[in-house]
């Protein structure tokens, strides 16, 4: 609940207010006299929340009354803030006891997943998320036989353009080549506004960088050819065209979405969100639909609203309804906050799509 007051929340909140909202939220959990301390976790994306900040800029006025707030909780000692270790260890500098792992009650098993449909469809499953896997798998493996074995993370660096500063570089490239961000790009559930192409080309250059600093480092690798996932201006099998200028040349499919909210109230609209630009780009309550006779819509005041729009063909669109709800907030007007809507965009005998969907239910 905390960080996603952080992370979704407060960015419709002035910084102070939401800082005293969080504190609040905080001692919500304070155990009482008879009751052992309680470790309270906050965790985040720490990069996405502040862009989005609507009255403070960066959330900087928020972070600088929280940590003020904070401060003055921890002369009190009603709130210590510490790290997961840090409580487990204990720190008599800052007068926090051990809190050894026995004798802890264990947590429920949490299911695996992400806060994106909780699972992993954003970073596997799609022809081109699984090639970039198969050609990580392939490097990590290569280079775990190469004999260069992982450096310490906490010794510096070995001297430049030594043996051991090249197996060094080696083993970066690999680390960096792991990182989820590259999955997050691959595929048509997730596309950057300038292209995917620049994540690619990155991704691969990694990966090529891994070869060429281990064979460096006197390491034998066996040749691999590399090739980028993306063809540059090209179609494939899961996604539409690549970059700015393909998708200048893409054939338009109008479709047409309903959706049946008869036995809702709808006192402002109901509201179309998904992942490309004529859907809002996932910034819920900004697509308004219609139950008056316009923008394809059948029937006034029948409870089945519409619209009309515009989509690449051959594509797959994520998409979901909201009900009346402030631009930007999910929360009270998402139809089911854990799972999207998917369709592809299809060529019709009419030149037009009709999508049929009732509200809240899959």
């Amino acid at each position: 609940e905390l960080s996603d007051k952080i992370g979704f929340v407060y960015k419709e909140y002035a910084g102070e207010d939401a800082a005293d909202d969080f504190i609040r939220n905080v001692l919500r959990y304070v155990p009482r006299e008879s009751e052992p301390d309680r470790l309270l976790t906050v965790i985040l994306d720490g990069e996405n929340a502040w862009e989005w900040y609507k009255y403070d800029n960066d959330g900087k006025t928020f972070l600088h009354a929280l940590y003020r707030k904070l401060s003055h909780l921890y002369q009190t000692r009603q709130v210590v803030t510490t790290t997961v270790t840090e409580y487990l260890l204990g720190n008599p500098n800052r007068a926090i006891p051990a809190h050894p792992v026995e004798s802890l009650p264990t947590l429920e098993w949490l299911w695996p997943g992400s806060w994106i449909n909780a699972n992993y469809d954003t970073w596997i499953g799609e022809s081109e998320e699984n090639a970039a896997w198969e050609y990580l798998l392939m490097a990590r493996k290569d280079l775990e036989a190469s004999g260069l074995k992982q450096p310490d993370p906490k010794a510096e660096p070995p001297k430049a353009n030594t043996k051991a500063w090249f197996a060094w570089r080696a083993w970066e490239a690999m680390y960096a080549a792991e990182g989820s961000d590259w999955f997050w790009w691959y595929g048509t559930d997730q596309n950057a506004p300038a292209g995917d192409k620049p994540f690619d080309v990155a991704f691969i250059t990694h990966l090529r960088n891994l070869y060429a600093f281990a064979r460096r480092a006197g390491a034998k690798m066996p040749d691999r050819d590399i090739r980028p996932i993306i063809a540059s201006g090209a179609m494939s099998e899961d996604r539409g065209a690549q970059g700015t200028m393909a998708q200048s040349r893409e054939e338009l499919m109008t479709v047409l979405f309903t959706c049946s909210a008869e036995s809702l109230a709808v006192t402002r609209s109901l509201f179309i969100v998904g992942e490309h630009p004529s859907l809002g780009a996932w910034i819920p309550n900004r697509v308004p639909m219609f139950d008056d006779g316009t923008h394809g819509d059948e029937k006034a005041n029948d409870g089945i609203w519409s619209l009309e729009v515009k989509l690449p063909l051959g594509v797959v669109i994520e998409y979901k309804y909201t009900n009346s709800g402030a631009e930007g907030e999910w929360t009270q007007s998402e139809e089911f906050p854990w799972s999207r809507r998917k369709i592809k965009v299809d060529r019709t005998p009419t030149g037009r799509m009709v999508v049929n969907d009732v509200f809240g239910k899959l």
